[in-house]
């Protein structure tokens, strides 16, 4: 199976939820489209698909990717969340 990242390890790493209607895609999959983004500062948002299960990194305002591959693992994530002090603090 291909390296992916879930929605529950988004979730723990402070993710949010952004839906978007796209009728095309519900007619391919059945559920509305939506995404999770984060963040990691003014400048460098974090964005998965459930499609690919990966997240992609973009330069705000410019919509340019950063990289050329994705984030395909939670290690991976995981580390560059905490690289930008991300972490969201357990109580």
């Amino acid at each position: 199976m291909k390296n992916r990242i879930w929605y529950k390890e988004l979730l723990m790493l402070g993710f949010d939820k952004k839906s978007s209607k796209d009728e095309v895609f519900f007619d391919l999959y059945g559920y509305e489209y939506f995404y999770m983004t984060l963040m990691l500062n003014k400048d460098i948002l974090a964005e998965w698909s459930p499609t690919s299960g990966n997240v992609t990194l973009y330069r705000t305002g410019k919509n340019e990717k950063l990289f050329t591959t994705e984030v395909t693992n939670y290690d991976e994530l995981y580390k560059l969340v905490a690289f930008f002090g991300k972490l969201p603090i357990k109580s």
